[in-house]
């Protein structure tokens, strides 16, 4: 189609000067319609179990399959493609963003069924959300118990809140790994890994470790040290076969 602009007497309007009816490509079989962005849809009651597959932690991939699985259809027979369901659950999981401290802090305090559960948090001078740690009862409970080797693990990755995502961890004595907690955490630096070790301990119950391994993280080393000062010797694991991106350290009870 061309179209081109006319002007007379001052008046300006638009002219179809030449069209061609006929395809310049081929035209797409009837099964591949549905993915041409225009004709692509989520319906109300898709979207309705999408939220509810979501809240459960199913990824979109299982979503697809168990909606054609639901539906009895094959595979490329939805009227939406994968891509569709990850653009959903992102727009929904960022309409309630700017809530979502608030909605934490609330299940944290509604923990009835468990009656040992234990969080701390802190507020930075604008009124963020700085840290926060929490324990369950089954996590304190294991500790008492293994708590002579505990590693602090700082190597997973940020979150999408830019966060930093760390874990207390032990071994039980069938030689399955148990946790103790978890805590976020806004940075990585010395006052922040300070601030950690103080309410981890508080969760436990106060029961210090016997031993903490951690990586070669020197601002944690120190954290630990400042902590816990004169009560703890601090080792750094490095052998001949094992690289330093490796390597492990460890804090022992003097």
């Amino acid at each position: 189609m061309s179209i081109a602009q006319v002007i007379e007497s001052d008046i300006s309007y638009w002219l179809v000067v030449t069209f061609d009816n006929l395809h310049n490509h081929d035209v797409l079989e009837p099964q591949e319609v549905r993915v041409l962005p225009a004709d692509r849809n989520i319906s109300e009651s898709y979207k309705h179990r999408v939220q509810q597959f979501s809240k459960v932690g199913i990824c979109v991939r299982d979503m697809m399959r168990l909606f054609e699985i639901e539906r009895s259809l094959k595979p490329g027979e939805l009227p939406f493609i994968d891509k569709d369901i990850y653009n959903f659950v992102c727009a929904m999981n960022n309409a309630n963003r700017d809530n979502d401290v608030h909605i934490l802090l609330t299940k944290g305090k509604q923990m009835d069924r468990d009656k040992d559960f234990k969080y701390d948090f802190t507020v930075s001078e604008d009124n963020r959300l700085e840290h926060i740690v929490w324990s369950h009862g089954y996590c304190s409970r294991a500790y008492k118990m293994f708590d002579d080797s505990v590693v602090f693990d700082t190597t997973y990755r940020s979150t999408s809140y830019s966060m930093s995502f760390s874990i207390w961890v032990g071994v039980n004595n069938h030689g399955d790994t148990c946790l103790f907690g978890c805590v976020l955490l806004r940075d990585e630096r010395v006052q922040s890994f300070s601030w950690t070790m103080k309410p981890f301990v508080g969760l436990m119950n106060g029961r210090m470790p016997q031993t903490i391994l951690t990586d070669q993280d020197m601002a944690l080393k120190e954290a630990i040290c400042r902590y816990l000062p004169k009560r703890w010797r601090h080792y750094t694991s490095l052998t001949s076969n094992v690289s330093s991106s490796t390597s492990a350290a460890y804090v022992e009870r003097v």
